[in-house]
């Protein structure tokens, strides 16, 4: 799977994604909250969690400078809120701690 949303909540002959698309990658939430679990286990492989994190890294840079990543930013509604979730968790999950560097 692409590291992006840019399809998503796309309408046919309207538009080809939307921002508001970002919301239905909220249970990314919980997949990185089992990887860690995961990594204790002898079937989680170094490539399982090289590819995963560089997966979530991918995702994260597009979420904070794609288009759709930046209106679902500017949301003042539930859609912003969990973009903030999901950017906390994504920045916690890559051990970037500074804002700056993400």
């Amino acid at each position: 799977m692409n590291p992006n949303f840019n399809f998503a909540q796309a309408i046919p002959g309207v538009n080809t994604g939307r921002g508001t698309g970002m919301i239905e990658s909220r249970s990314l939430t919980s997949v990185m909250d089992a990887v860690a679990l995961l990594q204790a286990s002898k079937h989680w492989t170094k490539a399982d969690q090289e590819g995963m994190t560089r997966w979530i890294g991918e995702f994260l840079h597009w979420a904070r400078t794609s288009k759709n990543g930046k209106d679902e930013a500017a949301a003042k509604n539930n859609h912003g809120t969990f973009y903030d979730v999901q950017i906390t968790q994504m920045a916690l999950f890559l051990g970037k701690l500074d804002p700056g560097n993400y």
